[in-house]
């Protein structure tokens, strides 16, 4: 019998920042789970909050809202709550995303480095896949996207290095125990013998009809906006603690084993390993072998 390989993702930059695109049915759960872990880990970490839709009456039955919340921006009334209760400075974006840039309107942030998309459009998660993709000159890129239907769904955690191609050609950096360095940073080889760096897939590089046609928010009728596809509570909440599982593993430097988690609220689950196998799922230009 063949032994399974798992590669684990490590020594990589913990990002200081995390935003959530999308602050309703799973993003809403995700962000009270993330403000009480960083306040307990008394992290300077910065959540930064992304929605331009509005709590409605009909949100209360399967959202993280109350009735005081209703006609209040979304991201708002959770950031008011959340940084009350934790002490947590919390940035409020209180608008869609419908381009590249509108994930850089936060000046004190030029760009992120870790983005959750808690989002029900294909429009929405084309852009922050194009965000993905572009090497801008920072740090790595973390990307955890999640989607369900009334019963399951599935989370996919991202990671873009960038950084193999781009030190070892440009900036010849010096060989030391086996690691490469620029400025401090050191990035390890990914090989068949050695757990290191390397690219995880994409929410579209697993699922690619993701890429499918789809509407920005702001582009649907009154009569599209009023029809939504089912979806159970438990779905959100489930969704929202392997998406949370997920980012502590990040902002705490942990290793992660695994890039994407298929799930139904009748308790049956399927993880995606960091195989070899698997990897293969990352464009080759890309990834690091």
């Amino acid at each position: 019998m063949k032994l399974l390989k798992i590669f684990n993702l490590h020594k990589y930059y913990v990002p200081n920042s995390v935003y959530i695109v999308g602050c309703g049915g799973t993003g809403a759960y995700v962000i009270a789970n993330l403000a009480r872990f960083l306040s307990a880990q008394k992290s300077k970490t910065r959540l930064v909050l992304m929605d331009g839709d509005t709590v409605e009456e009909k949100n209360l039955g399967r959202q993280h809202f109350v009735g005081a919340d209703i006609g209040k921006n979304k991201a708002e009334a959770l950031a008011e709550r959340y940084s009350y209760a934790f002490g947590l400075e919390i940035v409020v974006i209180p608008r869609d995303i419908e381009s590249v840039k509108d994930l850089s309107v936060y000046k004190e942030i030029k760009s992120p480095e870790f983005v959750i998309t808690c989002v029900d459009n294909n429009a929405t998660r084309r852009i922050v896949n194009d965000w993905f993709n572009i090497c801008d000159g920072r740090y790595s890129k973390f990307w955890i996207d999640s989607g369900n239907e009334e019963r399951s769904g599935q989370v996919v955690v991202g990671y873009n290095t960038f950084s193999y191609d781009n030190v070892v050609r440009i900036y010849k950096p010096n060989i030391r125990n086996g690691y490469y360095g620029i400025n401090g940073s050191y990035i390890s080889r990914f090989s068949a013998t050695n757990d290191g760096i390397f690219s995880l897939p994409s929410a579209i590089e697993v699922y690619p009809e993701l890429k499918a046609e789809g509407k920005f928010n702001s582009q649907l009728s009154c009569a599209e906006r009023a029809i939504s596809a089912p979806q159970n509570m438990m779905s959100n909440v489930t969704a929202a603690t392997i998406i949370t599982n997920y980012a502590q593993k990040i902002l705490t430097g942990e290793k992660i084993s695994s890039f994407c988690t298929e799930f139904s609220i009748d308790n049956v689950f399927n993880t995606k390993l960091n195989t070899e196998e698997n990897l293969q799922k990352v464009p080759e230009g890309r990834r690091i072998a």
